[in-house]
């Protein structure tokens, strides 16, 4: 039998607070501050041969809530150890194991709460988006990374040039009539 060794990460945004992320919409979808973004992060185990020292993590400061197996036939089935899993979190490991079985599948669904600083209008730094980054990395397998995009709420910018002059009138007394 041969061996074979390979991971994959997919990471997409589902949710922008009420407002579920479709194909069709993601490009109106426009983020402002304090928005709760949902992504999910699938990672999977697509070889024969077990990894180990997985870890799994996002470059922005996301919750995680919840993880959730992918079984063969694509149900999702809550994993109610991997989700409450606080001490691989606290190493940074999203996933809540740091093996995963050949064949393997699990989703982690994660929140991120958009900071203020994002969406100032004055923001070169970010940019227009904001681009949030999951990666997988394991002992057997080089680091792999996949990333999700969003743009942000820009106001529209409007100038307006108001000009008044003062007329004298046959009153010389500065009013102005109508007429």
């Amino acid at each position: 039998v041969t061996e074979v060794i390979a991971d994959s990460i997919y990471k997409t945004s589902v949710k922008v607070g009420d407002c579920t992320i479709t194909d069709e919409n993601r490009e109106n979808v426009k983020l402002h501050k304090d928005d709760v973004i949902t992504y999910e992060i699938t990672v999977s185990n697509d070889g024969n041969k077990d990894l180990t020292g997985v870890v799994v993590t996002d470059d922005h400061e996301v919750s995680v809530e919840s993880v959730e197996k992918v079984n063969s036939n694509g149900t999702r089935v809550l994993d109610k150890d991997l989700t409450k899993n606080e001490k691989n979190r606290k190493d940074g490991n999203l996933l809540g194991k740091t093996t995963l079985g050949a064949g393997e599948k699990y989703i982690i669904t994660v929140k991120y709460k958009v900071p203020d600083n994002f969406i100032n209008e004055n923001d070169k730094e970010h940019g227009d988006e904001l681009t949030n980054t999951a990666s997988i990395t394991t002992n057997e397998t080089e680091t792999k990374s996949d990333n999700d995009t969003l743009k942000k709420y820009k106001k529209a910018e409007i100038s307006q040039t108001k000009s008044s002059a003062v007329v004298g009138n046959d009153k010389n007394d500065h009013i102005i009539n109508s007429g």
